[in-house]
């Protein structure tokens, strides 16, 4: 059921493969040998108060952030909304649990003298094979903000050097287009 909840996620929700194998190991190894403790070995039998429980448990005895509490409620939540969606259970036991709040934080940048610095050292000290590529996934990075895995999943046909913009799956599969002047 696990499995299938988790390519539904990927599939028809477009979720990343990062956040499937985060929602996977969540519920695998954290959710699933927690219920077993407690005597429960059927989805029917969990109840509300066995996933606060959970929840509870990984912030005290693990002392899991709040972010990292809350990724695991998305994931179980997830997991069981498939189960009603597809009418092995009559609810979502965990629907009505409200997340931890999450403190904003500020993005952390690099100085222009660490940029500086950065884009030398790859001129340096990079490999003379590679320094091209590296230097533009570096000045890519540092002037449009885009994440690792949009960056690996960036595609010749994603770029426009016409209009200097660049087409970026962005979470749950929406998509940005991103104006660079560098292009």
């Amino acid at each position: 059921k696990l499995n299938r909840s988790l390519h539904n996620l990927q599939v028809e929700k477009g979720f990343s493969q990062g956040t499937i194998e985060a929602y996977q190991l969540d519920i695998e190894r954290g959710l699933i040998p927690f219920l077993h403790q407690r005597g429960k070995f059927a989805v029917r039998e969990v109840t509300k108060a066995d996933i606060r429980a959970y929840l509870d448990y990984v912030a005290t005895a693990r002392g899991n952030s709040s972010a990292t509490r809350a990724q695991k409620l998305a994931a179980i939540k997830s997991f069981f909304n498939y189960l009603v969606e597809n009418e092995r259970l009559e609810a979502n036991p965990a629907a009505s649990i409200r997340g931890p709040r999450i403190p904003e934080k500020e993005p952390e940048y690099l100085t222009e003298e660490e940029c500086i610095r950065l884009l030398e050292t790859i001129a340096r000290k990079g490999r003379p094979r590679v320094r091209e590529r590296d230097m533009a996934i570096a000045i890519l990075f540092l002037h449009t903000g885009l994440r690792v895995s949009e960056l690996t999943n960036l595609k010749l046909a994603n770029v426009d050097l016409e209009r200097g913009q660049i087409k970026i799956t962005r979470v749950l599969g929406f998509f940005s287009m991103i104006t660079a002047s560098l292009i």
